[in-house]
């Protein structure tokens, strides 16, 4: 799998024991102690990567300070937001607009040498500048309307793609280059070891 993560953005999506923490995980082990995951439910590993667990997890004036602190450490090549809609909820819900930190990393993360996942579970839930000025979706098996409305508007049979994924395979989205199937990633790196099965 051909990933570029370092500076560029990409959105996680899928249902709960989808695999998207098993991907993600897979994806900050490969930079270590380069990567940071904001582990909005407390379900990472402390290692080989870093990791914040909020005071409270539906705080986005923490989540604001603690990014804010990220950013100027110039320390990480790459920033992850788990439940990132609880903090850039969709333009559909009441209150739906970016907090400034949100902004700052959509519009200037190349500028800051980093880049970022935001991991939810539905598209329709984030916040639509973030998902449509990402580099990359991931997308693992989702059977909502909406969002299979949503993704086929973004590409041809992209939606109907999701639909039909086998569980723990996903897709990446490229913007211009259409998409491609992938299978999952190795057990060993499930972040629920209860959930872990053979790749």
């Amino acid at each position: 799998m051909m990933l570029q993560v370092k500076n560029k953005q990409g959105c996680i999506f899928g249902l709960p024991d989808s695999g998207k923490s098993t991907l993600t995980s897979w994806i900050l082990s490969k930079f270590g102690a380069a990567a940071i995951i904001y582990d909005t439910l407390n379900e990472y590993p402390d290692n080989p990567f870093d990791r914040y667990i909020p005071l409270n997890r539906g705080d986005v004036a923490e989540w604001e300070k603690v990014t804010r602190r990220i950013i100027a450490a110039r320390r990480y090549q790459v920033y992850a937001v788990d439940e990132a809609n609880r903090y850039m909820p969709s333009k559909n819900e009441k209150g739906g607009t970016l907090p400034a930190a949100a902004r700052d990393l959509n519009d200037y993360r190349a500028h800051y040498d980093i880049g970022t996942l935001f991991l939810c579970r539905r598209p329709v839930q984030l916040n639509q500048d973030v998902t449509e000025l990402s580099n990359y979706l991931i997308i693992f098996k989702l059977d909502g309307v909406n969002d299979r409305d949503y993704l086929n508007k973004l590409c041809v049979d992209l939606g109907d793609a999701v639909l039909n994924l086998k569980p723990y395979h996903f897709i990446i989205y490229q913007k211009g280059q259409g998409f491609n199937q992938f299978k999952p990633v190795p057990a060993h790196f499930a972040t629920d070891k209860k959930m872990a099965r053979p790749s």
